[in-house]
């Protein structure tokens, strides 16, 4: 084999390297801003159901029409939680955080994880409080519609997703 050969298969490989990845951790915005809204990448576009869901979810929080939230979510989650445990989790931190004054639709961070040995998807969406800036965190399971979130949690939002 010559040097051209050697070269070209070393090409191709890494050709396809590119194109076989399962790390999907990716976001809208820029380096030093994850508030920005724009289109899903074609890296992520197969989320989008997971993208729209929270934004529905996101939708029902704010007309406090939590049964539309509380339909969100996959059966392993509400077997384990009532649609009123539902919301008093969703609402826990009301007082302190008031109402939701704002999210940008198109703003995305997808990353991938792993537990127990199954892999999800995470889709985290920043959402905006009078005082605070929390992230809003849904799971799918990977393969998945990701019509249906199997989990979801919030924490203040402490840096750059």
């Amino acid at each position: 084999m010559n040097f051209k050969s050697i070269t070209l298969i070393v090409f191709i490989i890494a050709l396809l390297g590119c194109e076989v990845s399962f790390n999907t951790n990716a976001r809208s915005g820029s380096i030093k801003e994850d508030y920005i809204g724009e289109p899903l990448s074609e890296r992520v576009i197969e989320y989008a159901a997971a993208l729209q869901g929270a934004n529905m979810f996101l939708d029902s929080i704010i007309t406090k029409d939590y049964s539309i939230a509380y339909g969100l979510f996959d059966k392993g989650l509400t077997d384990n939680m009532s649609e009123e445990e539902f919301k008093s989790f969703i609402t826990k931190d009301d007082a302190v955080l008031g109402e939701i004054k704002g999210y940008l639709k198109d703003q995305w961070a997808f990353n991938n994880v792993t537990h127990e040995g199954k892999r999800y998807i995470q889709l985290t969406k920043i959402v905006k409080f009078d005082e605070y800036t929390m992230n809003y965190i849904f799971t799918f399971p990977y393969g998945s519609d990701y019509k249906k979130a199997a989990g979801f949690t919030f924490t203040e939002k402490k840096a750059l997703l």
